[in-house]
């Protein structure tokens, strides 16, 4: 969805229900996701994400943030920062990881 010329919102939502799971009394797995781009013109993006996935094991949640920029022609910087929270592994702790590319072009 195209909120303002330079703002678009997407998002998604899936639900899955197996009857025979879970020993036979059924599971429920829920998948979801919420992206929220901004455009700073043809030189620059701004983005915002959000995924979670909920099911019997426990829930996941991921957000990250990004940007994207073309410094010059042939150079761009990318740059992308992430936080996972984990009910399943490291008692829930977050961690953060975080990524830096500059690209050349020829």
């Amino acid at each position: 969805m195209r909120l303002m010329p330079q703002l678009r919102l997407n998002s998604g939502l899936q639900i899955e229900h197996d009857s025979a799971g879970d020993g036979g009394r059924g599971s429920t797995d829920m998948l979801g996701n919420l992206t929220m781009q901004r455009d700073f013109g043809k030189r620059a993006s701004l983005t915002q994400q959000v995924l979670f996935e909920a099911g019997d094991q426990g829930m996941q949640l991921r957000s990250a943030i990004g940007l994207n920029m073309l410094l010059r022609p042939e150079w761009t910087l990318s740059a992308r920062l992430e936080q996972l929270r984990d009910e399943t592994t490291n008692d829930g702790v977050p961690t953060t990881q975080g990524s830096l590319q500059l690209r050349r072009t020829f």
